[in-house]
């Protein structure tokens, strides 16, 4: 299925936090068309972030970007890029607004991203993009019953973590795989499973000296075997047989 909505609460050092909201709109080809972020800290000021994109048949796409940041300055940009992604022209415009009225947040569904900074409109754009340029679309779930009965066999209900763009799932929110600005869900093996993240990640296996659950890196070989079976059989079948 598609991820249409996802909230997350970070807590800094100081004990302040901010609650945010991301929701996600596609066209009838899979493609994300809107993606708009919204940030509420506990003290009710408000940032947020919205990205619009517009595709044309040839693969190019434009990308309109409007921040409202808690001061009420207020930024518009639109950029226009070619098929693989590649910027070909932008502009910005910024003004002052009246601030909105804060939405509570409090009945939300959060979920915990634990030592790691929150996924704050300033860097949507960026992380939005690269999910542009390496396809919208999510990857197709390959992970037999077998395997997924396995992993929640070992795992149960311990906590895992997943980021928002990656296709493993985690024991540790410290993995060495994460960087320093990327967001954490926190969830059962199950709901990772289910949001597609199917892989373990092979840094926590040999982390944990877990060797019974499938890891991204064994998919992967896996994948390359079949590649290169697939280009076998398909030159074999070039080759005409010997007379």
């Amino acid at each position: 299925g598609r991820l249409i909505k996802e909230v997350s609460k970070s807590v800094e050092d100081d004990g302040s936090s901010t609650t945010e909201t991301v929701t996600y709109s596609y066209d009838d080809k899979d493609r994300i068309v809107n993606q708009s972020v919204e940030n509420v800290k506990a003290d009710g000021s408000k940032e947020s972030n919205n990205n619009s994109f517009s595709y044309k048949s040839d693969g190019s796409y434009t990308l309109k970007t409007v921040k409202v940041e808690a001061s009420g300055k207020k930024t518009t940009s639109t950029s226009e890029f070619d098929k693989n992604g590649k910027l070909l022209k932008s502009s910005s415009e910024a003004s002052n607004v009246m601030k909105a009225s804060v939405m509570s947040a409090s009945a939300a569904t959060v979920t915990e991203a634990p030592k790691l900074s929150l996924f704050t409109a300033a860097n949507a754009e960026d992380d939005l993009l690269s999910l542009i340029r390496n396809g919208a679309e999510k990857e197709e779930n390959t992970l037999t019953a077998e395997d997924k009965q396995e992993a929640m066999a070992v795992f149960g209900e311990e906590d895992v973590y997943w980021t928002r763009f990656g296709k493993c799932y985690h024991t540790h929110d410290d993995c060495q795989s994460f960087s320093q600005s990327e967001q954490l869900t926190k969830g059962t093996v199950e709901q990772a499973i289910a949001a597609n993240r199917t892989k373990f990640c092979s840094f926590c296996a040999k982390r944990d000296d877990i060797t019974n659950v499938k890891t991204d890196d064994e998919a992967l070989n896996e994948e390359n075997a079949q590649d290169i079976q697939e280009a076998e059989d398909a030159l074999e079948d070039e080759v005409p047989a010997a007379k």
